[in-house]
C-alpha cells in the first residue's frame, strides 16, 4: 500500500486505466477519409462539375499569371494556379445561386 503513495506511480497508474483521447487519423472507416493531409479525390463525386471545371482550366496557359508573382520574397502559400482554380469555380457558383 505504500507504493500508491508515490505520486509517480500513482500517476503512472491513473494514465494506464485512462482510455487515450488520440484517435488513428489514418483509417478508412465507411468510405470517410481519417489520413491528413486529405485527398480531395475521395470527396469529390466522379461527375462533380469542379472536376469539369479543373480539366478545362488545364488547358490554360498560365505564364501571365505566374509572371504577375513577385520572384523575390517568400513564395506563395497557394499555388497560383490551385488559387485561379479555386476563384473561378467560386465565381461560377456565385452566378448560379
Amino acid at each position: 500500500m505504500r507504493a500508491l503513495e508515490s505520486p509517480q506511480i500513482l500517476y503512472n497508474l491513473i494514465m494506464r486505466l485512462r482510455k487515450p483521447y488520440t484517435k488513428n487519423y489514418t483509417e478508412n472507416i465507411g468510405g470517410y477519409q481519417l489520413v491528413l493531409p486529405l485527398n480531395y479525390e475521395v470527396l469529390i463525386p466522379e461527375d462533380d462539375s469542379v472536376r469539369l471545371l479543373s480539366q478545362i482550366l488545364e488547358g490554360l496557359n498560365y505564364e501571365k499569371l505566374y509572371r504577375a508573382y513577385s520572384s523575390t520574397g517568400r513564395k506563395p502559400a497557394v499555388e497560383p494556379k490551385i488559387l485561379f482554380k479555386v476563384l473561378t469555380y467560386a465565381q461560377t457558383r456565385l452566378r448560379n445561386v
